[in-house]
């Protein structure tokens, strides 16, 4: 099974060295950083029903008490977001723009898997309940992380590894702000 496991994936990879190949393979990543990207837009409304009114109304708190409950929803976020630190340290450890740049420049276009759900579980709590963060960064880096496990699969060399990391960050924020150009535009800036 195994066996041809891999010739299907070394099939896959001979048809991807073409480059123009390369561009359905941006196509398919396009479409699956765009998901991505969609569902941590879901996550942040979630979160940020749950960390408002109608999660006090849920939790079955009278309505005279949410005025002075609202304001303590970011610093419970923040409470939940330490735990997470405390019992996996390395969740909020790959979070950032940064992290993509440092992927790129210098870790041959590899991001860890499971950077795709640590960050956006991270950050969706963290914007949901009110924190001071935006949703930028988690973009570029769940959609550069796709990218670069799309490529991990399918064992690319570094240079078409560097470009599906690239793509999948264009993805992200195009998907998450509708803005096209402006994802091309910073993928190229980062």
């Amino acid at each position: 099974m195994t066996t041809l496991t891999n010739k299907i994936r070394d099939m896959f990879r001979n048809i991807l060295m073409f480059d123009q190949n390369m561009l359905i393979l941006a196509a398919l990543l396009g479409f699956l950083a765009g998901f991505a990207s969609t569902f941590f837009r879901w996550m942040i409304d979630f979160f940020g029903s749950i960390f408002s009114v109608t999660g006090l109304s849920l939790a079955g708190i009278p309505p005279q008490i949410y005025p002075f409950l609202l304001p303590f929803m970011p610093m419970l976020g923040g409470f939940f977001i330490g735990v997470i630190c405390k019992y996996f340290p390395n969740a909020v450890k790959e979070n950032g723009v940064h992290k993509v740049m440092y992927a790129v420049a210098l870790n041959d276009g590899k991001v860890r898997k499971r950077t795709i759900a640590s960050c956006a579980v991270t950050s969706s709590i963290t914007i949901g309940s009110g924190g001071s963060a935006g949703r930028e960064g988690p973009t570029v880096q769940i959609g550069a992380a796709v990218g670069s496990t799309l490529g991990q699969l399918l064992h690319l060399s570094t240079e078409r590894m560097r470009v599906l990391v690239g793509c999948g960050a264009a993805a992200g924020i195009a998907a998450s702000f509708n803005a096209p150009l402006a994802g091309v535009l910073f993928a190229l800036e980062i």
